[in-house]
């Protein structure tokens, strides 16, 4: 089989081509892919056919059941195993493998895998799997996907595999997107849901909390911004993260808590000085000023367990060693030390300050 070129679709020959040849020529429409595309995903990948082949659905083409001699289209027939997830019915739904926990939270973020297909065309449209190794990554309520795969996506659970009918109306409507989708194209969706990051607490069309919310509300949404600043550390993104700690900082400050609530708000306070001590510290910001301001914050308003924070004292110290402020260093690590003595990484960070010529390793 010779290699041959794609972005998402193939547009001329059929399965029966592939089967009956040796080998087959493909002309493929390189044209824009749906969603959470770059520059660099357009570019012509080369792909075998055995890429391809897992995601061949020959029910599409109504060769699933070869004793089926209805006259019904493909797609009718898959929708008579379907459950409607719109009272209108133009979202339907088939699991093929059940998840785990509650179903997605609106304004989550989501890790996916998904497939589209027309009728008629067995091999898939679009393909995250074929353009991404890694899940797709999208937070859901901010319009980047049309509504019957964002309506789908929220009947699912983590660990979910599902396909779901998706009338015109719910996707490209009447007009299609030519050439890749035909006008009044009904799309069937299989999505699998890898991941749920669940950031409801956060209102996008009011950032900072009104006066009249509870502390309860307040709090849910600075955890969501929390959540998500979390989220964007974990792909790498450290700038994005920090955006989100400032403003679950900024919401968390508006609120009044009373006796009973003041540890939930200190302990949340103290993470999101933390992550910022952490993100400020990355290779990639190396703001080491800034970790300065977020202690003496985490040191102000959260006093007792910032005392008692080794990741916060780490933290500084490491700052202070980039500011080659040496005595101040040597302090914040030797405190961090005290309070985890095994820790490996303040251990070596003491290595680093003795190597420089500065301190030996006494606590």
């Amino acid at each position: 089989m010779e290699d041959f070129c794609a972005n998402t679709r193939i547009k001329d020959g059929v399965l029966r081509e592939i089967l009956e040849k040796s080998a087959s020529e493909f002309t493929l429409d390189a044209g824009d892919t749906l969603i959470d595309e770059t520059e660099e995903d357009r570019i012509d990948k080369v792909y075998k056919f055995d890429d391809f082949a897992p995601f061949i659905n020959l029910d599409c083409i109504g060769c699933g059941d070869t004793e089926d001699v209805s006259t019904q289209t493909p797609f009718e027939k898959i929708k008579q195993k379907m459950t409607n997830v719109t009272e209108d019915g133009k979202v339907s739904k088939l699991i093929l493998r059940f998840g785990n926990g509650n179903v997605v939270p609106p304004k989550s973020v989501v890790y996916f895998h998904y497939n589209s297909y027309l009728e008629m065309e067995e091999i898939p449209f679009d393909s995250s799997y074929l353009r991404n190794e890694k899940p797709l990554r999208m937070q859901l309520g901010h319009g980047d996907l049309y509504l019957g795969f964002e309506k789908s996506l929220l009947t699912m659970r983590e660990g979910e595999k599902s396909q779901f009918l998706v009338h015109s109306d719910y996707a490209f409507g009447k007009l299609g997107a030519p050439p890749r989708i035909t006008p009044n194209a009904t799309i069937l969706l299989e999505i699998e849901l890898i991941k749920i990051v669940d950031c409801s607490g956060i209102d996008k069309s009011e950032e900072i909390s009104g006066e009249n919310d509870s502390f309860s509300e307040i709090y849910s949404k600075a955890e969501g911004y929390q959540i998500l600043g979390n989220d964007f550390f974990g792909q790498g993104n450290i700038s994005a993260a920090i955006d989100k700690y400032k403003k679950a900082e900024k919401v968390l400050l508006t609120s009044k808590p009373n006796d009973a609530e003041e540890t939930q708000y200190t302990e949340l306070l103290l993470k999101l000085y933390i992550n910022l001590c952490v993100c400020y510290n990355h290779p990639k910001i190396k703001a080491h000023e800034k970790v300065c301001h977020a202690a003496k914050a985490a040191f102000y308003s959260c006093t007792e367990g910032a005392g008692k924070s080794a990741k916060l004292f780490f933290n500084l110290g490491k700052a202070f060693i980039e500011l080659n402020e040496f005595d101040k260093a040597n302090k914040n690590l030797k405190k961090a030390l005290s309070l985890e003595p095994q820790n490996k990484n303040t251990n070596d960070l003491l290595a680093r300050l003795q190597i420089k010529g500065h301190y030996a390793m006494k606590v």
